[in-house]
């Protein structure tokens, strides 16, 4: 009954994802409005508040749903698929082939999905500037420079992993982590780029209190919680409140530089890719 309910968890978490991509697949970043020059400072704070929840929000969702939610369906489809001789075999992650537990399935959750949210956020939000406006081409760029930087050193696409000697077929393994970095990528864009520019106020309210619930988080696991804060404030501090601004001259070659980055990760993913696919 529990592999079943994973499963289904499984499919629901990342369809979700998927649809969500759909549904606002247009979306596009909103340059954070300036203040008028008689605000208060209380309601300086909390528009600036309103854009960290948002955000952190839609990171929290996309990796619940993905990292979390998806990479568990990743794991029963391929103990699935597998060989008899595989099942009960202890994994690269210390998990056992074909075992599914409750307590395993919320710590992945809960901690991979949670942490991979913030920590995708604070790396979202340092190249936002010079990333595409569109959401989705943002995302595919941030995929492509994290997939460059972290399928190798995370294990996840790293050829000398035992776990693809032990799980088969190699083919369903590679596509499947493949559409992990690309529907996280993807779903964390789009909600992080919504839902910064629309999360509610806080305040006394009902819809103002649950508004800085996302924020929770980050007072309870702090270290990921200062990285997400810090580089939220490295965001603002170099993100003008309209169009244009000081560092336009700079931010051409910045872009051009960020996306040279994500080609260069695209390309050594698929090394890591084929040298997989081959051994």
């Amino acid at each position: 009954m529990t592999r079943v309910v994973v499963t289904v968890l499984g499919v629901v978490g990342w369809a979700g994802a998927i649809a969500l991509v759909l549904r606002w697949r247009s979306t596009r970043r909103v340059p954070r409005p300036a203040d008028p020059a008689d605000a208060s400072t209380g309601t300086r704070i909390a528009r600036a508040t309103a854009r960290v929840s948002g955000s952190v929000a839609g990171a929290l969702v996309a990796g619940v749903l993905v990292p979390g939610l998806g990479g568990r369906l990743m794991m029963r489809v391929l103990a699935a698929t597998s060989s008899d001789a595989a099942q009960g075999r202890i994994t690269d992650a210390e998990e056992v082939v074909g075992e599914v537990t409750v307590d395993g399935t919320i710590g992945l959750v809960l901690f991979v999905g949670g942490f991979g949210g913030l920590a995708g956020l604070a790396f979202y939000a340092v190249l936002r500037r010079w990333l595409p406006d569109r959401s989705l081409i943002a995302g595919l760029v941030t995929a492509g420079i994290g997939a460059g930087l972290l399928a190798r050193p995370s294990g996840l696409l790293e050829p000398e992993n035992p776990d693809f000697a032990i799980l088969t077929p190699t083919w369903l393994a590679l596509a499947l982590a493949v559409g992990l970095i690309v529907t996280f990528g993807l779903v964390a864009a789009v909600l992080i780029d919504r839902w910064s520019a629309s999360w509610p106020l806080p305040g006394r309210s009902v819809k103002g209190v649950a508004g800085v619930l996302p924020l929770a988080p980050l007072l309870l696991a702090v270290t990921p919680g200062l990285a997400v804060l810090g580089a939220i404030g490295f965001t603002a501090a170099v993100q003008p409140a309209v169009a244009g601004g000081w560092l336009r001259p700079v931010d051409r070659v910045l872009r051009v530089v960020v996306l040279i980055a994500a080609a260069a990760g695209v390309v050594w993913l698929g090394v890591s890719v084929v040298e997989i696919a081959q051994a």
